[in-house]
C-alpha cells in the first residue's frame, strides 16, 4: 500500500450502489487473502474499515489492489 495515501473517514455519504460494490470487492479480496494471498493482509484490513461508508478515494485504492493482483497473478501459495 502506498504510504502517501492516508485513509481517513470521508465526510460525504456514498450511495447504496457504491457501498454494495465496495463491500463485495472487499469480501472478494478477503477471500483471496485468506486462501492464497497473505501478502495483501495489511492493505485489505485497512480498507475493510470503511465498508459502511466508502468514498471514491477508497474505491480507487481497491481498484489499485486489483491491478496489483493482475500484475502478479502467478504469485501465491500453492498446495500440492
Amino acid at each position: 500500500m502506498n504510504n502517501k495515501i492516508k485513509l481517513e473517514s470521508y465526510k460525504l455519504e456514498a450511495n447504496i450502489e457504491e457501498i454494495k460494490w465496495y463491500q463485495a470487492a472487499i469480501g472478494l479480496l478477503l477471500f483471496l487473502m485468506l486462501t492464497t494471498r497473505l501478502d495483501l493482509a495489511y492493505s485489505i484490513i485497512k480498507l475493510a474499515r470503511y465498508t459502511s461508508n466508502s468514498s471514491p478515494i477508497y474505491a480507487n485504492t481497491v481498484k489499485r489492489v486489483f491491478r496489483y493482483l493482475k500484475g502478479f497473478i502467478d504469485l501465491g501459495i500453492y498446495i500440492k
